[in-house]
């Protein structure tokens, strides 16, 4: 936005986008202006006067957020069924599209992890290259990997037969031949990991201020609404014995229909701009 302390030059720039601007809204030609920003309350004034039609994008919902787990895990081995992308999803409430990659990608480490901790590793029956079954070492995720495992209770390092009963080998990532390695395949356990230790980063406030910021938005019926839908009580989404107190409980239900609202209504002007678009 334009300010007292900016330099001459800058603000030059700024008035010339802005003539610019106002010679494409003009024009008949069919072309079509798009603009995103996560902070609309630091556009000056005449950049928001040009943009007619406003889409509040939220942050995605639990369908989307599964669909994106799938797109962002892509073709990496893994054990996931389609019901544990429901049930992460849903554990992911309030995480933002950036959020769910940098979850993804630690998650497709854990497997690396477990191969670096793993103290012994357990030998399985793989089909090779040419399809003839190979023996390969798989990690173990627990130590010892059965109640019949020799274990070393020495600070010295010692060497421990195999298992007589599972066949786990004493052994770390260093010891064992890569050619013999075998990662394992990203579960389900390894997202919920992840999962418990990621923190969503758009805090309340600011969907609050976004909410805030729409409503200045919107025309007096819809004002009126928004104002509505914001005493409903969500009882059947929210429980309230994860809140202390009722105000609480309360507060965290308006702001949930506040939400809900908002992607009404902006599915309604994404459905508008895109007529007047094709219409142009």
């Amino acid at each position: 936005s334009r300010s007292e302390g900016e330099s001459d030059a800058t603000r030059r720039i700024k008035t010339e986008f802005l003539v610019q601007m106002q010679g494409v809204s003009t024009r008949k030609d069919g072309l079509l202006v798009l603009g995103a920003t996560n902070i609309p309350w630091e556009l000056d004034p005449a950049i928001r006067r040009r943009f007619e039609k406003r889409i509040y994008i939220p942050l995605p919902e639990a369908a989307a957020r599964a669909t994106m787990l799938r797109l962002h895990l892509g073709d990496t081995p893994h054990t996931l069924l389609p019901g544990d992308f429901d049930h992460l999803a849903t554990q992911c409430d309030g995480f933002s599209g950036s959020d769910l990659s940098v979850m993804v990608r630690e998650a497709l480490m854990e497997p690396l992890r477990t191969c670096q901790s793993a103290k012994q590793f357990r030998p399985v029956e793989c089909p090779g290259p040419d399809g003839a079954a190979q023996t390969m070492l798989v990690p173990c995720t627990a130590y010892p990997s059965c109640a019949y495992c020799p274990i070393n209770v020495s600070t010295k390092t010692i060497d421990l037969a195999d298992c007589l009963k599972c066949g786990a080998k004493r052994m770390t990532l260093y010891d064992v031949p890569s050619e013999q390695l075998k990662v394992p395949d990203v579960s389900v356990e390894d997202f919920e990991h992840i999962v418990n230790k990621s923190r969503k980063t758009v805090a309340e406030e600011e969907l609050d201020q976004f909410v805030e910021e729409i409503e200045e938005e919107l025309p007096g019926s819809a004002f009126r609404a928004a104002r509505l839908l914001r005493g409903v009580a969500v009882f059947a989404t929210i429980d309230g014995g994860d809140f202390p107190n009722k105000k609480a409980l309360r507060a965290t239900q308006e702001r949930f229909a506040a939400r809900l609202l908002l992607r009404r209504l902006g599915a309604r002007l994404l459905e508008l701009a895109l007529g007047f678009s094709n219409e142009g």
